[in-house]
């Protein structure tokens, strides 16, 4: 073996092995190359705020997956604001609590971290070494995209900029020493994590957050509308039987909680088109019946209490006879109780 094959050989072994990097006592491997395959793909994640990525281009401005957009999403779970003006060569800017951004030198877990038109959010410092977590730091080769997870820069790559309270107080990790003007974390929870629903019936699903900001909103939706539907509200309806997912999100956020639900037959019932007929110049009316939550045997029947007054065929066809007055059209299902009824006037 050659020396150019020995080195080439080391040099590969070298970029094979993940360098790590302490990050608040824990360890933790640095620039992971991640293929991308879908959209909402989540490529790294740092105190309860993930990085999502789709496939393709760079995506510039986009509300969910460009880097500004994760700055944002970071210090609205983390601090309870969305920071502004993250622009090329821009300071943040914060409007809600009467705070400042200031650019510094030394940067520290929860700064934000630009270099031109890129923004990111400081996981760790370590030496000279910064670890980001970001958005839309991608490239694209061929049909495939690649991201990094924990990609690793040197402190003076980029600019930094830290957070103070109206105080003139630096706020760190959401909190800072001399004022709790700046939120904790949000929470969200939900009184079921499971439920069982008949078909055609409900059950509400209650979602609460904790530390709510200002016009936060929980939204609910459902993995399998043809099994089990959701309302803004968490009303959840069965249609058929199976099982699915409804989830409970904070809007504009990460933030959310699953609830399992299962869906069984419910009771049978029959819905008539009319409950009341008046039969004078027309012989005849279709009367039509419905079976819900129907099993795979079931047929309508139909009987009349007086067929001198009206009749009804096998299939609810009901006709008037000669003779005047009352009479109930029956419709129901053989070898059960279920059964619905028409009283129809003969004049």
């Amino acid at each position: 073996m050659n020396k150019k094959r020995i080195r080439l050989g080391i040099l590969g072994l070298a970029l094979g092995l993940a360098v790590i990097f302490p990050v608040g006592g824990r360890i933790k491997a640095a620039m992971t190359v991640v293929e991308v395959k879908k959209a909402g793909q989540v490529v790294d994640s740092f105190q309860g705020v993930n990085a999502v990525y789709r496939p393709g281009k760079w995506d510039g401005d986009d509300k969910i997956y460009s880097c500004a957009a994760l700055v944002k999403k970071y210090y609205q779970a983390r601090y309870g604001f969305t920071p502004y003006n993250l622009f090329a060569g821009a300071t943040p800017l914060e409007y809600d609590k009467g705070g400042k951004f200031k650019k510094v030198t030394s940067p520290k877990v929860g700064d934000i971290a630009s270099k031109s038109t890129h923004w990111a959010i400081v996981q760790n410092v370590s030496g000279n070494n910064v670890t980001l977590l970001e958005q839309n730091w991608k490239r694209v080769v061929g049909k495939k995209t690649y991201a990094k997870s924990d990609r690793v820069v040197s402190k003076s790559e980029m600019k930094y900029f830290r957070y103070y309270d109206k105080n003139g107080k630096e706020v760190l990790n959401g909190s800072s020493s001399s004022s709790s003007s700046v939120s904790k974390p949000r929470t969200l929870s939900i009184n079921r994590t499971s439920l069982n629903v008949k078909t055609r019936a409900t059950a509400t699903l209650t979602a609460t957050i904790g530390n709510k900001r200002s016009g936060d909103t929980v939204t609910f939706s459902s993995s399998n509308k043809k099994i089990a539907t959701v309302s803004s509200r968490g009303v959840i309806t069965g249609v058929k039987t199976g099982t699915c997912y409804v989830t409970a999100t904070v809007k504009g956020t990460n933030l959310s909680k699953k609830c399992k639900v299962s869906v069984s037959l419910g009771s049978r019932s029959i819905k008539l088109n009319a409950s009341r007929l008046t039969l004078i110049k027309v012989k005849s009316y279709p009367l039509k019946g419905v079976i819900y939550n129907k099993r795979s045997n079931d047929k309508l029947k139909y009987k009349t209490s007086n067929k001198k007054i009206a009749t009804v065929s096998s299939k609810g066809v009901v006709k008037k006879k000669k003779k005047k007055g009352t009479a109930t059209i029956t419709a129901w299902i053989p070898g059960t109780s279920t059964k619905k009824t028409c009283r129809v006037t003969v004049k």
